[in-house]
């Protein structure tokens, strides 16, 4: 007898359905993931490249205002938004001239810090005897005082940009303070930098101790001189406001 060999006429030569579909769901996942990584690490660039942009921009920022503060022959009436200055002496006479003076003042329509002086175009021309006239200490201890004494002759300068919720705070008082304290903001996509300094006028040690400025020791009971402002006759060392006496 002879045995028939039979043979499967249905071999298996492909995928079921449900293998594709589970391989089609591994690899949707697998290329979910990598484009999650990929964005990942793009944004992760861009946010660091903005932040190096940022922290930056923000440091030239504040290195342009400390330096103006730094220079400054003395400093005026400091506001939150504001600072008077007394820049130079350039006729060397120890007065104070509307050409000497300049305004560091924060814009936060436009989000700048812009320096305002009376314009000096005609300095070559005139000369500084023609072009500077003595202001006193007014526009000095009262910048409201300032643009009206300049008239419409002045230049404005923007010495930073980009800046939000400024805010100057003069140490110990504010007038003829001896310490700007600086703080603003830099703002970045999802967050912000916070940029501190604070900086003193070169005149700051030019503080004298004479006889005329005097005040009542409470505990003494005696009057004693106090320590003052050579330039501009203010001083607030220890809280307390002096006036050189007028002649």
């Amino acid at each position: 007898m002879k045995r028939i060999r039979q043979t499967n006429r249905y071999r298996r030569s492909g995928f079921t359905l449900i293998e594709m579909m589970v391989a089609a769901a591994v690899a949707a996942f697998i290329t979910a993931a990598a484009a999650t990584m990929i964005n990942g690490i793009a944004n992760a660039s861009i946010n660091a490249a903005e932040y190096r942009a940022a922290k930056s921009e923000g440091m030239a920022s504040m290195q342009r205002i400390t330096k103006r503060i730094r220079a400054a022959r003395a400093l005026g009436e400091v506001t939150p938004t504001s600072l008077m200055l007394w820049e130079e002496d350039m006729d060397g006479d120890d007065v104070i001239d509307d050409i000497e003076l300049a305004k560091l003042e924060y814009v936060s329509g436009d989000k700048t810090i812009v320096r305002t002086t009376k314009d000096k175009s005609l300095l070559d021309v005139l000369g500084l005897g023609a072009l500077a006239s003595d202001v006193g200490l007014n526009p000095l201890l009262d910048s409201s005082l300032f643009t009206s004494i300049l008239g419409g002759s002045t230049t404005t300068e923007t010495i930073a940009e980009g800046v939000e919720q400024l805010t100057f705070n003069g140490y110990p008082a504010n007038t003829d303070a001896r310490i700007i304290n600086i703080t603003f903001e830099k703002p970045m996509t999802d967050d912000k930098l916070v940029f501190r300094d604070a900086a003193s006028p070169r005149a700051s040690g030019d503080y004298l101790f004479v006889d005329e400025a005097k005040v009542l020791d409470e505990e003494s009971g005696r009057w004693v001189r106090k320590e003052e402002s050579r330039w501009t006759g203010y001083t607030d060392l220890k809280g307390e406001t002096v006036t050189f006496p007028s002649e």
